[in-house]
């Protein structure tokens, strides 16, 4: 049996696999789940075509906000 899935964006899928499927506890510490959720903020928006990074310097393309809630914040 299978069933449609949402769409999820990346930080809303790296926060379900920081968590224990059943338990519900995390799987890593809070400091470092930090890092990875504003990296895949970053990841998700680079995607969506609204910042690019050149010379590691991030610059905004696209200053309209996205629709994604999570990434507007």
């Amino acid at each position: 049996m299978t069933f449609d899935a949402p769409d999820l964006a990346l930080p809303e899928e790296l926060l379900l696999l920081a968590h224990h499927p059943t338990a519900g506890r995390r799987l890593c510490r809070s400091r470092f789940l930090q890092y990875g959720v504003a990296g895949a903020v970053l990841a998700e928006l680079q995607l969506s075509g609204h910042i690019v990074e050149q010379g590691g310097r991030i610059t905004v393309v696209n200053p309209l906000p996205p629709e994604e809630p999570l990434l507007a914040a």
